[in-house]
């Protein structure tokens, strides 16, 4: 029975993005307390701290003979090979699709995985599992 485990945190392997999206926070919530103040943003660092905690927290991913693992701080999920029809590598990770033909759904109803730094071995044990569904590359 073979295991593929890895971990990503999007904030360490960017360093850049992160320190440009800390400064163009920073900046930002200060405007919105001057302008408009505690309550406005207040409300924004609520909204903004949900919408980019997936970037700044450690996902980990395991794929096995059963499914999917997708594990984060505050929610797991658990799906097995049968539920995906399709597959969509990118430059980044691959998306997971419950359809077998390309649907405007994919995107919300679908799974996607960061590589990390293991992208051959992902890609290959996603073909052996997903089926003979031909990836659409968008590269």
């Amino acid at each position: 029975m073979s295991v593929l485990r890895w971990s990503v945190l999007p904030a360490r392997r960017s360093k850049k993005k992160t320190w440009g999206l800390l400064i163009f926070l920073g900046v930002f919530l200060t405007l919105l307390y001057i302008f408009y103040g505690m309550f406005a943003s207040g409300l924004a660092i609520l909204l903004l701290g949900v919408s980019l905690l997936p970037f700044f927290l450690k996902t980990q991913y395991e794929l096995n003979e059963d499914g999917l693992i997708v594990k984060k701080p505050y929610s797991r999920m658990k799906k097995e090979w049968s539920h995906f029809g399709s597959y969509y590598p990118d430059k980044n990770g691959v998306l997971l699709s419950p359809f077998s033909k390309p649907s405007r759904l994919e995107n919300f109803r679908g799974v996607y995985i960061l590589f990390g730094d293991r992208k051959d071995e992902i890609l290959t044990f996603i073909k052996r599992k997903v089926g003979a569904q031909k990836p659409k590359e968008s590269e």
